[in-house]
């Protein structure tokens, strides 16, 4: 089985249950992310680890919610198959309200 197929299935009864919408945007997250690690080479779930995390993040120029967004998409992905997540996720922190990333750099 391959790994994109494997995330669909793992994904399906959670996309099924709770907020539909938000789960189904949560479930691209997971797929568009098996989908990546497939091109770098892995073949099931439990092959990818912090070097392919830093790869995708580093891949997609997102603002900080988006990164936080797909944290907490792969977060409930390594949930759901029951696979500790790589730890390289707890170093991606939401931003706090009203704080400008240019004014840390003005500094």
């Amino acid at each position: 089985m391959s790994l994109v197929r494997e995330v669909e299935l793992l994904t399906l009864r959670y996309a099924r249950t709770g907020g539909k919408k938000n789960r189904a945007i949560q479930r691209k997250r997971m797929i568009l992310f098996a989908r990546f690690c497939r091109d770098m080479g892995c073949r099931s779930l439990g092959q990818v680890g912090r070097r392919h995390i830093e790869a995708f993040f580093a891949t997609h120029q997102w603002k900080e919610a988006t990164r936080y967004n797909y944290k907490l998409a792969l977060r409930e992905l390594f949930e759901i198959a029951d696979h500790p997540a790589p730890r390289i996720l707890d170093q991606i922190t939401y931003p706090k309200l009203g704080e400008d990333a240019d004014s840390a750099t003005r500094e």
